[in-house]
């Protein structure tokens, strides 16, 4: 007499590994956008600091030089605040250079300038605009491309 044994079949099994093949080619591109998103908004909070940094400077009056940060977390190569009259014909903007090395997404040398509007003078509205060929507005919403290098 024949005895039942209790195993898997080749074709059920080769249909979990199809399952799990599925599952995997859908999550890992939803992982990879997860992470971007995530060292980005980290990038974007870090400038929205220096904005406010920039706007609290403009409304004292300290304004006379630049302010450049180096490398101030792993993402951003440099931060430059920039204010009229610094003596270096210097301009109102915040000029942020992105670390392609942190960033592998976005192309090296990528910049976003932030250029304020004053409405008074404690009221500070920012546009801004990046450089570079990949396209940034789903990480930066307000910023538009082909903006100053």
């Amino acid at each position: 007499m024949k005895s039942l044994t209790k195993a898997f079949s080749l074709v059920e099994l080769m249909v979990v590994i199809a399952i799990v093949a599925l599952l995997a080619a859908v999550a890992i591109p939803s992982y990879k956008e997860y992470t971007n998103r995530a060292k980005m908004a980290e990038v974007t909070n870090v400038i929205g600091r220096q904005l406010d940094v920039w706007s609290e400077k403009h409304t004292l009056g300290q304004t006379s030089a630049p302010i450049t940060l180096t490398a101030p977390i792993p993402g951003i190569t440099s931060i430059e605040l920039g204010f009229v009259g610094d003596g270096a014909g210097g301009v109102n903007e915040v000029v942020t250079t992105l670390d392609s090395t942190e960033l592998s997404f976005i192309p090296t040398g990528t910049v976003v300038t932030y250029t304020p509007t004053l409405t008074s003078p404690t009221v500070v509205s920012w546009t801004c605009a990046y450089s570079g060929s990949t396209d940034l507005s789903s990480y930066l919403p307000d910023c538009t491309s082909g903006g100053p290098t």
